[in-house]
């Protein structure tokens, strides 16, 4: 069986704003791209587990942020998985993309 891949995006955050939450029961993430006008902002990712948001680990074992645009690896297996926007202006505008591998949900263990 060959198994197929998706991006995912969210256009358009501004200043102190979250993207929707994105449920990866089908998805493993693997690596998110940050581009656009980040005028002081920092992009988080974070995952929710039960009713709380953790941030992201990347492969170092650090938080995965984004302070200008760049590409970052997603290590672990998340059940749901958003971006924040911390701080920024008036001009900031961000896009978010997540490369993700679609899996059968037997397989992400949660």
């Amino acid at each position: 069986m060959r198994e197929s891949n998706d991006i995912q995006r969210w256009e358009g955050l501004t200043s102190n704003k979250e993207g929707s939450p994105l449920d990866c029961s089908f998805l493993r993430p693997l690596t998110v791209s940050c581009e656009g006008t980040f005028s002081g902002a920092l992009v988080v990712m974070e995952a929710r587990v039960g009713d709380k948001w953790f941030p992201v680990v990347d492969q170092d074992g650090g938080v995965l942020s984004f302070a200008d645009e760049g590409i970052g690896h997603i290590h672990g297996e998340y059940p749901y998985i958003r971006p924040r926007v911390q701080d920024g202006s008036g001009s900031t505008s961000i896009t978010v993309s997540m490369y993700c591998e679609i899996v059968p949900k037997r397989r992400l263990g949660i």
